[in-house]
């Protein structure tokens, strides 16, 4: 029989030392599951030990649980290495271990995991406001697809179809002839209407401008003309483009998100300056994906979408309505499946947007845009061509005898439909400043001819300016547009 251990002084250093050896002793319910050599020694001379146990995976929860009455805490019964505490220095160095034991069968947490917070744990903080709409913000951009606009930028300069090369007008040493001879008497009529070196604004304003202008911005005699239409009609639309002024004061002042922009300023300018041209409207088309076989393969450069295109319209007897019923006629999916080509594309940005994102969504458009013009004028239709007696060598092996045609085959045919693409404008607008491009097809390429500004928002006459180049605009896309799409689908028709 063990000898028990007997107290014979008062002194309570022996007792605590026991208690120590004890609490050594029990199983720890963070340990894992695996055999940890733990010391449950006496004091005096015999040692006693134990051994912790091991508990199997059915009873980890179990073993953390507190103990019922019935079932005290007792230390363990089996011996593994004993140990004699005797000195206050003995315990220290027991407990030394027991640390060192604990840390070294710890598990390091994944960063990636959340840790549990126990009910000793102190509080976490939570996320204010802020910090939690910019935390969905950026979680909603992870999973949304976007990718950066650089990167975007260098995919399209770097695909094998139809690469983008963007040609700066006003750089020296570039040459426009390569531009149809419309399009360069367009981009010169833009430029004059946009820089005030056309007069556009109607004579009987010059005194009531120079007196609301400061000295530094005195309205300059050129930009005004001889007022063209009923009175009332030219003080109407002056009061509207006021109007459109005052606004986009507003949202510069506000720093305005882009919908506030579209909704205040480029909306209504757009309706004030085809509010009388009825061959062509403009649709909002910020929710629009461009369809599926139009869009581009590579992952990197995704789906793209604009805020507004201008649309061709025509009446149900016209040329354009009655070719365009047996053909899809837009690149994207708008739900009415309209009969009404587009003939402008325009994306806007609010003045907190990066420069460089719009040119490179409305490049990436005009890609898809091309893509469907080309199929409509050049289709996979194949012709019966007789070629009976030719000899046709295998294209997948070449090692093959060549063999006879007995018969007429299908062949693809070259000669339908117009030879080239059209080019497409393309509106950009950086809060209160407009500015416009054009997009075209040549040479393996998709060049992009920019940027010709026409006009700020944030001045009456810049409200006066960008009216009346979407009013040319819209005189130039009726006559080529329009004729480009009539002559393409006559094409079709006559297959």
């Amino acid at each position: 029989m063990s000898s028990q251990p007997q107290l014979m002084s008062p002194d309570p250093e022996p007792l605590r030392l026991a208690v120590l050896s004890w609490l050594a002793a029990v199983p720890s319910p963070n340990i894992p599951t695996q055999t940890i050599k733990a010391s449950c020694l006496t004091l005096g001379a015999k040692p006693v030990a134990c051994r912790s146990p091991v508990f199997s995976s059915s009873r980890k929860r179990r073993a953390s649980q507190t103990p019922s009455p019935t079932e005290p805490i007792s230390p363990p019964a089996t011996i593994t290495t004993p140990t004699t505490i005797t000195t206050p220095a003995d315990a220290a160095e027991l407990l030394s271990k027991m640390a060192d034991a604990r840390q070294s069968t710890a598990r390091t947490p994944s960063p990636n995991k959340k840790r549990k917070t126990g009910r000793d744990d102190p509080p976490r903080p939570s996320l204010s406001y802020s910090d939690s709409v910019s935390s969905l913000s950026r979680s909603s951009g992870k999973s949304s697809g976007r990718g950066s606009p650089t990167k975007k930028e260098r995919s399209l300069r770097q695909t094998t179809d139809f690469p983008v090369r963007r040609i700066i007008l006003s750089e020296p040493g570039n040459s426009i002839t390569d531009l149809p001879d419309s399009v360069v008497l367009l981009m010169r009529d833009l430029k004059a209407i946009g820089s005030g070196d056309e007069g556009v604004i109607p004579d009987m304003f010059y005194e009531t401008m120079c007196r609301e202008n400061t000295i530094l911005n005195q309205p300059k005699r050129h930009w005004f003309v001889k007022e063209d239409g009923a009175e009332d009609e030219v003080r109407y639309r002056d009061r509207r483009l006021r109007s459109i002024w005052s606004s986009s004061l507003e949202c510069t002042r506000r720093s305005e998100h882009e919908a506030g922009w579209n909704d205040s300023v480029h909306g209504p300018l757009l309706d004030e300056a085809l509010y009388d041209i009825s061959i062509i409207a403009r649709r909002n088309i910020t929710s629009t994906r461009i369809s599926s076989a139009f869009r581009d393969t590579d992952p990197e450069l995704g789906e793209t979408k604009v805020d507004y295109g201008l649309f061709l319209q025509s009446t149900p007897d016209s040329k354009l309505a009655t070719l365009s019923r047996s053909v899809p006629v837009v690149h994207i999916d708008l739900p009415d499946a309209p009969q009404t080509p587009l003939a402008v594309s325009i994306e806007t940005k609010s003045l907190s947007a990066r420069i460089t994102d719009g040119p490179t969504q409305l490049a990436n458009w005009a890609r898809a845009h091309f893509r469907h013009m080309e199929l409509v004028c050049r289709p996979p239709v194949l012709a019966a061509t007789p070629l009976e007696g030719l000899s046709i060598q295998s294209p997948d092996n070449p090692t093959l005898q060549p063999t006879l045609v007995a018969s007429t085959i299908p062949v693809l045919s070259s000669d339908i439909g117009p030879r080239q693409l059209p080019v497409l404008p393309l509106i950009f607008v950086l809060g209160n400043r407009w500015s416009i491009s054009f997009a075209q097809r040549a040479n393996g390429q998709t060049l992009i001819w920019q940027d010709v500004p026409l006009g700020d928002t944030n001045t009456l006459e810049g409200c006066y300016f960008v009216l009346h180049c979407l009013r040319r605009l819209a005189a130039w896309a009726d006559i080529d547009i329009r004729s480009w799409w009539e002559d393409a689908l006559a094409a079709k028709m006559a297959e």
